[in-house]
């Protein structure tokens, strides 16, 4: 029923299927569509397990909200860290953090209402191009860059504006759409283009209090 309901989505309402159970539906399809390494039911009742299974590792996750099937993408470099913070409601309330779409659906619907996905793990240097990889190819809801870096101090050239504008408005993109996109962020585009950090600038930037995730 929820694969019938779902290839026929337009037709159908939660009203339509009142006694449905619509978290496992939405569940089954983030699972089925992006096919992750592990996957959390529930965030708070499996909280425990997740941050044990996820120290130290760095990689891509994926949050699914039960109640309306809408996703996040992120990614992080500690992947356990992150989650506490998620599960942190004085983290989610801080002024920085409050306006961001997932921090806002987390305090709607609470973490209980909540599955998580690790999606992949990914080598430190290669996590921005995995994590941008899947948003360009889900396009989760509640990811308001459609790249998977921090857009701060950072001026888009008028091609990538372009291509990013183009992303915003549409859901669905032409396989010569996607591949635009991506060159629109690479190379000159790229806002750590023929820069360097050093190791401690680069653990003082993964560990600031930033407003946005910064990755290096």
């Amino acid at each position: 029923m929820c694969e019938y309901i779902f290839e026929y989505l337009n037709s159908f309402t939660m009203e339509d299927y009142p006694n449905m159970e619509w978290s496992t539906c939405f569940l089954t399809k983030a699972v089925k569509q992006i096919k992750p390494l592990k996957v959390y039911n529930n965030f708070k009742e499996k909280r425990l397990q997740l941050i044990k299974d996820q120290k130290d590792k760095t990689g891509v996750y994926c949050l699914v909200n039960l109640i309306n099937g809408n996703t996040y993408v992120g990614s992080s470099v500690n992947l356990a860290v992150r989650m506490r913070n998620y599960l942190n409601t004085s983290f989610l309330k801080n002024k920085k953090n409050i306006n961001m779409p997932i921090v806002k659906a987390l305090l709607k619907y609470g973490q209980d209402n909540f599955a998580v996905l690790i999606v992949e793990y990914v080598d430190v240097k290669n996590l921005t191009l995995r994590e941008t990889h899947y948003i360009t190819k889900f396009l989760p809801y509640y990811n308001v860059l459609k790249q998977g870096y921090s857009s701060i101090g950072y001026k888009h050239t008028e091609a990538t504006k372009q291509m990013l504008s183009e992303l915003a408005k549409n859901r669905i993109h032409s396989d010569k759409t996607k591949a635009l996109i991506s060159r629109a962020l690479v190379g000159e585009n790229n806002p750590f283009y023929n820069k360097n950090h050093s190791v401690e600038s680069k653990l003082r930037m993964i560990e600031a209090n930033s407003a946005y995730p910064v990755y290096i």
